[in-house]
């Protein structure tokens, strides 16, 4: 049984940290006479000039590779309508990156780097999928929805060997769906927009919605299934 404590208590403390960080610059911010509408729309402004100088090209290859080698997709996420000038070219941009990600993972794990791979996941304490020849979408979904980092999950699918074509099929709409609210919510923190935040945070209440009912059903699925096998 993985230690799961010990296994999260990095993410833990990036958490805390942030928070302490804003508690103590909150409680000093009176001393300083600062403006923090004015300090945010600065350091919103400063961030955007940073963005809008990358050129896309080089985005976009960063994007369809290196989230696959273990780099945050949530940055990418938030990004991308800066870099492409709004929702609408970020969109397809974005969805393309994703399904050459996840192809690239896949590849990854299932040819050459795939005792490296297999001996990585299994270090982290996690599982490795095991195919369910009878539904192998199910796998490929629940595996998505799990909360295992993006790298990890084209890595456990990888290895597990599943059908490419089946693993690609459901993989990107998934995947898509949860990054279009974040594309939307990074349009909005980036470009200022009310509708659109709005818009991000609904889209993603939709698909976590989602998450927990095909949990749910998975979870009742297999129950039944391993019953009607007893």
């Amino acid at each position: 049984m993985p230690n799961t404590g010990k296994r999260l208590w990095p993410y833990t403390a990036l958490g805390v940290l942030p928070l302490g960080l804003l508690l103590v610059v909150g409680a000093l911010i009176p001393e300083w006479d600062i403006d923090p509408g004015k300090l945010l729309e600065e350091a919103r402004e400063f961030i955007l000039r940073l963005l809008v100088a990358i050129h896309p090209v080089v985005y976009f290859l960063a994007f369809a590779l290196l989230p696959a080698l273990g780099f945050p997709i949530t940055f990418f996420y938030l990004t991308a309508a800066a870099v492409y000038g709004g929702t609408p070219a970020a969109l397809p941009l974005a969805w393309l990156a994703i399904a050459i990600n996840i192809a690239f993972g896949y590849w990854m794990a299932s040819s050459l780097m795939n005792p490296v791979v297999r001996r990585l996941i299994r270090y982290r304490g996690y599982e490795i999928p095991k195919p369910d020849p009878d539904n192998h979408g199910a796998v490929v979904v629940v595996t998505r929805l799990s909360p295992l980092p993006f790298a990890l999950q084209n890595w456990a699918l990888g290895v597990a060997r599943l059908p490419f074509g089946v693993y690609l099929a459901y993989s990107v709409p998934v995947q898509a769906a949860m990054g279009t609210g974040m594309i939307l919510l990074g349009d909005s923190l980036l470009h200022g927009g009310v509708s659109l935040a709005l818009l991000g945070l609904f889209l993603l209440a939709l698909f976590f919605l989602f998450v927990r009912l095909a949990r749910k059903h998975y979870g009742a699925s297999t129950s039944k299934k391993r019953k009607d096998e007893g």
